[in-house]
């Protein structure tokens, strides 16, 4: 992301179960949304990295299913 002057970015076929945050070691977050189902396979999901600039300014963020995730961000 930092080599392409990104503060967002998409990422589909992550295949992490169920949603969540992760905090990377460099500073970015990822938000995620997978299977919710107990014993669910590793298919599908989708996640939203971004920078700690954009992270402080997340309002609010959803995982609706293993394919669509909503994030709203102030300024």
């Amino acid at each position: 992301m930092t080599r392409y002057n990104l503060s967002v970015l998409g990422l589909g076929e992550t295949r992490w179960t169920p949603s969540g945050e992760v905090k990377l070691p460099s500073g970015q977050s990822v938000i995620y949304s997978g299977h919710e189902e107990d014993g669910a396979n590793h298919t599908e999901g989708v996640a939203i990295m971004m920078t700690k600039e954009t992270r402080k300014a997340l309002i609010a963020w959803e995982p609706i299913s293993s394919r669509l995730i909503t994030a709203t961000t102030g300024e």
